[in-house]
């Protein structure tokens, strides 16, 4: 038997199990700083959670645009110009419209009918007619009367009633 060599028939279980120790307590630690990084995230997450989030109204929304173009005949030449009417005759006035939607027309709303509406200063003449638009144009007429001598200005109000007669 040599000098420097143990004589013991078990191995040395030294460096062994020194190695073993420090992998377990490397693996705790390993563990447990996991568990801070999981901990951390999860009250990160929950941080955000508790956030309220504001979507814009048009996240929920699309809005739907449509337009009317009038055009009135008899029509004078210039805007200030009038047009002379007798006392004893009635102005025919002639509406005609287009109506004009977005880019995807009846997308949430059907036009069932436009309603036009004349308000004067007298009551006796104030009109409104409904007209139902066929292939997006409509045209009707008024019959006015001015019972009244002067300068009377006239104009036509416009408005969409949808298919569930709600008035827009």
């Amino acid at each position: 038997m040599s000098a420097g060599l143990p004589t013991s028939s078990k191995p040395d279980p030294g460096p062994q199990t020194a190695s073993f120790r420090g992998d377990m307590a490397s693996l705790a630690v390993g563990v447990q700083t996991e568990r801070r990084h999981t901990g951390c995230l999860c009250d990160a997450v929950i941080a955000l959670l508790k956030v309220p989030m504001s979507f814009q109204r048009y996240f929920f929304q699309k809005l739907q645009s449509t337009s009317i173009k009038l055009a009135l005949s008899p029509s004078p030449r210039t805007p200030s110009e009038p047009i002379p009417v007798q006392s004893s005759q009635q102005l025919a006035l002639k509406v005609e419209g287009v109506v004009q939607h977005g880019s995807t027309p009846g997308l949430f709303r059907k036009i069932q009918s436009v309603c036009l509406n004349i308000p004067l200063h007298t009551k006796t003449n104030e009109i409104e007619q409904r007209v139902e638009p066929h292939n997006d144009y409509f045209s009707t007429q008024f019959l006015l009367n001015f019972s009244v001598l002067g300068t009377h200005a006239v104009a036509v109000e416009a408005s969409v009633v949808d298919e569930s007669g709600i008035d827009c």
